[in-house]
């Protein structure tokens, strides 16, 4: 049976509360970057309408959908994904840092280390012998603004354990 999960952080409203004090151009920069709509939760918009056919098609139908904060620690979005130390991702000039140690996220992949981390699908994974999330939504990247570049777009990421 599918599960909505919903994972808050009290420190992203923290950091959002600290960015809408600085006057920093990075901070200007992240502060228009996170007030973008998030296309994936907008009702009527292309992505959510072929986000909402895939939970209805029958092999997702047991798919949890994991909603998760949009900055994430470096390890979240770099370490725990086995991203290396050196990878040009991991550079100021591709990924936005709120701080040293958070970052808008830049993949939805992201989502594994929270759903892995739950007691609750830990059990489940224990007991089925299986687990499964899907997740959705705005990611951001440094990319010069073009007609083929945003530095926001949206991503539906996926995870099956078994």
């Amino acid at each position: 049976m599918r599960q909505n999960i919903v994972i808050n952080n009290e420190k992203e409203k923290i950091l959002i509360a600290d960015l809408q004090e600085r006057v920093d151009i990075n901070a200007s920069r992240i502060k228009k970057l996170l007030a973008l709509p998030d296309l994936t939760k907008k009702e009527n918009s292309p992505v959510k309408i072929l986000f909402d056919q895939i939970l209805k098609l029958p092999r997702f139908k047991d798919f949890d959908v994991v909603d998760f904060p949009k900055i994430v620690t470096v390890e979240q979005n770099f370490d725990l994904l086995n991203t290396s130390k050196d990878h040009s991702s991991r550079r100021e000039t591709d990924t936005y840092y709120v701080t040293d140690e958070y970052v808008l996220r830049t993949q939805m992949t992201v989502m594994w280390s929270f759903y892995l981390k739950d007691p609750e699908i830990l059990e489940k994974l224990k007991k089925e012998g299986y687990v499964a999330a899907l997740s959705t939504g705005i990611v951001f990247r440094k990319d010069e603004i073009d007609r083929h570049h945003f530095p926001a777009f949206h991503q539906i990421d996926g995870l099956y354990i078994c």
